[in-house]
């Protein structure tokens, strides 16, 4: 089974969806997610992600294409412009990829 999916966090940020994933690749799902730049918990983008992001493409058999989102920040106004920059970036990606196979 194709499976995609949209997850404002994933790896190398530290969360369940990583294992469930990891778990559906293993039993011969292809799967893909849409995510973005990893920032989360520090709110900065990650300096080994800046510094080489073509090894965090995949993780464990999983196609991984990130957004350029805004990074989550320190306060609430930058956290909530994060979220709101997730959801406007996932929605042009929708768009910009729609396929009618």
């Amino acid at each position: 089974m194709r499976i995609l999916v949209f997850s404002h966090y994933f790896w190398p940020e530290d969360f369940r969806i990583n294992d469930l994933l990891h778990e559906l690749s293993l039993k011969g799902h292809t799967i893909e997610v849409i995510t973005g730049k990893p920032n989360y918990p520090e709110g900065n983008i990650y300096e080994d992600f800046k510094d080489a992001p073509e090894n965090f493409q995949n993780y464990e058999n999983i196609k991984i294409t990130r957004l350029n989102i805004l990074p989550r920040g320190n306060n609430l106004v930058s956290q909530f412009l994060n979220y709101l920059s997730y959801v406007y970036k996932t929605s042009i990606f929708v768009v910009l990829n729609l396929s009618f196979e």
